[in-house]
């Protein structure tokens, strides 16, 4: 049996609560309710089921404030900026619970965020345990921050320093590691130089979403991460629902930004973009920037999905596709999305335009490897990371691995 000691309310998803965010769902901050007036109030989530669009719906419309850039088609083998488009992918376990690629054993304990280094290392939030692990890239587990206690909250050395169910990560061009140490309410830096050291970047520690100083601004279960090429460090509030932008030296603001079931984060480096998943609405949204990338009145549109749908499973262009429950998000050169589309047990691409397909998995629960197509299983995907090349791992919490599915052309 899971210790539940501490209730993990991002697990509830699994749990025939359709969302944990989800409305009237009970959370550890109470009875979830919409409050969303964007994009209208959210519906109660439901079992995914498969949604068609209404007759004389326009399925090349898209969202609004969608990209000019023509999105992938079915057929094609050269995507918009003239990369290989792969035509499928083979699925396998990288690490943990079924692993063919390395050390089987690796006592993953629901790992949930995933991050790709530039030396091609991977880093993995070992939740449960309260460490972060390091897959290098010859296959190896190893434990790379963390001593395996919670409490109290401890910096230094790599070894002694501790974590409160730690969850989203992000990865510097110097190998420096961010980590959303979500019950501890703050957000931690792992320098690898000298000699690796942990540090709080931001947060007090006390629940609540003041902004400010390092010390004076906190969070509330701080969730997944993204880093922009300035080294601002962007953060799901998801107690909140808020994102948070952190700077290099740790001052905290908040983006001005409403969002219903805020979950994963990323962002298009070269064109500064923020990208959000939104669980209860089901939606993905993009989050434009002025050219200064200053935080308040940014644009946002809808990409892809719709709150008319909130529960759904649909592959599509824009508003008529449908998520249940999107999570962790990855983007690659070309500025396509990754999703992990978590209660359809399903991988979602997302182009530029707003076209979403699904690339492996969809409803059937398991843990099989193979070519990707719908019968692929997987059990409760999480985070997820792309490298150049385009493999995509992903955290797969329940099956307590990291799946990996390496494009074929």
């Amino acid at each position: 049996m899971r210790n539940f000691d501490k209730i993990d309310f991002f697990v509830l998803l699994s749990m025939g609560c359709g969302s944990a965010f989800a409305v009237g769902c009970s959370t550890p901050f109470g009875t979830a309710e919409s409050t969303d007036t964007r994009q209208g109030s959210a519906l109660q989530q439901q079992p995914p089921m498969a949604y068609q669009p209404a007759a004389g719906d326009n399925a090349d419309t898209g969202a609004a404030g969608k990209d000019s850039n023509t999105g992938d088609t079915a057929n094609a083998t050269v995507g918009d900026a003239g990369a290989a488009v792969p035509q499928s992918y083979e699925v396998t376990t990288l690490a943990g619970k079924g692993a063919v690629e390395s050390d089987a054993s690796a006592p993953f304990n629901m790992p949930y965020g995933i991050a790709l280094g530039p030396d091609g290392s991977l880093y993995v939030t070992d939740t449960f345990n309260n460490k972060i692990l390091k897959i290098a890239a010859n296959g190896t587990v190893s434990t790379y921050a963390g001593k395996g206690e919670a409490e109290p909250l401890t910096n230094g050395d790599c070894e002694s320093a501790t974590f409160y169910y730690p969850r989203g990560l992000a990865v510097d061009n110097d190998g420096n590691v961010y980590v959303a140490d979500t019950w501890n309410h703050v957000i931690r830096k792992i320098t690898a130089t000298p000699t690796c050291q942990v540090t709080t970047l931001a947060g007090s520690g006390i629940s609540g979403s003041d902004n400010g100083t390092p010390t004076a601004a906190s969070f509330v279960y701080p969730g997944f991460l993204a880093l922009d090429a300035s080294g601002n460090l962007y953060v799901s509030d998801l107690g909140t629902y808020k994102i948070r932008k952190v700077t290099s030296v740790g001052n905290v603001s908040t983006i001005d930004a409403t969002f219903n079931g805020l979950t994963g984060i990323t962002l298009d480096k070269k064109a500064n973009i923020l990208y959000a998943a939104e669980s209860i609405n089901g939606d993905i949204l993009k989050i434009t920037f002025d050219s200064t990338g200053n935080t308040s009145n940014p644009t946002v549109t809808t990409l892809a999905g719709s709150a008319d749908h909130a529960c759904a499973w649909a592959d599509g262009m824009g508003a008529n596709a449908a998520f249940c429950n999107p999570y962790g998000m990855a983007i690659d050169a070309s500025g396509n999305l990754y999703v992990a589309d978590l209660n359809n047990k399903a991988m979602r691409k997302v182009s530029p335009a707003g076209e979403v397909t699904t690339i492996a998995g969809g409803n059937n629960q398991g843990n099989s490897h193979g070519p990707a197509n719908p019968a692929t299983t997987f059990h409760t995907l999480y985070d997820v990371a792309v490298d150049a090349s385009g493999t995509i791992y992903v955290t797969d919490i329940d099956n307590q691995n990291i799946r990996k599915l390496t494009p074929m052309y």
